[in-house]
């Protein structure tokens, strides 16, 4: 499906794992450069790996509270 989303950047917040995985994956493979934002350092890495391993532009970012 063609969203038209070429080259846009989006911010996924719980982008870890479940929905926000899913969602951050689904706005990569439509062409977003992709920030994910989650609490769980771990998962957050684990993630980024897997969707960058894929070819995605996906960042991490990790709030500090």
């Amino acid at each position: 499906m063609d969203l038209s989303l070429q080259g846009k950047v989006a911010m996924v917040t719980g982008g870890s794992h479940g929905l926000g995985k899913q969602a951050a994956d689904s706005l990569a493979r439509e062409g977003c450069k992709v920030a994910i934002c989650a609490r769980g350092q771990e998962n957050l890495d684990t993630t980024v790996t897997e969707l960058k391993s894929k070819g995605y532009d996906i960042m991490q970012y990790k709030p500090m509270f």
